[in-house]
């Protein structure tokens, strides 16, 4: 995912496939997403946020995509 844009169908965060935005609030986005290999599919939040903010939501999405 490129730094600074909005989150995007096809993109990949932490070894997630997002396929689409499911809902959207002034917390954040909830998008369904597959995990790259295909053999997984979930639930995954995006915090809304920009700069420090943003930064600290994106690592806590990875971490929790790992998971």
């Amino acid at each position: 995912m490129a730094s600074g844009r909005a989150l995007a169908p096809g993109d990949v965060v932490g070894g997630w496939r997002l396929e689409r935005p499911l809902g959207a609030g002034g917390m954040g986005a909830v998008w369904l997403a597959s995990s790259v290999d295909g053999a997984r599919r979930a639930l995954k939040i995006a915090f809304a946020g920009d700069g420090e903010e943003g930064a600290r939501a994106l690592a806590r999405f990875r971490r929790e995509a790992e998971a």
